[in-house]
């Protein structure tokens, strides 16, 4: 019974994996434009914390990119 179960969540993981790496990459360009605005916006009260917040989106947004690709690439 658990191995009929394990069966059909690895064969519907494996139906979706694509999907999951195109939002995976999706999700990436998202984060490295937030980052982008944080860092790049100007304003009279700009905090230190903004631009920390903005150096990480656009941190993880390129590497969630990458990453993306990469297993889109290697498939």
């Amino acid at each position: 019974m658990e191995q009929n179960v394990e069966q059909q969540i690895n064969h519907v993981l494996e139906s979706i994996d694509t999907q999951l790496y195109t939002l995976s990459v999706a999700a990436g360009i998202l984060l490295f434009f937030i980052g982008l605005f944080l860092i790049i916006r100007k304003s009279e009260k700009q905090k230190p914390r903004i631009k920390i917040t903005g150096s990480i989106c656009l941190g993880i947004g390129i590497l969630s990119v990458l990453s993306g690709v990469f297993q889109i690439i290697s498939q």
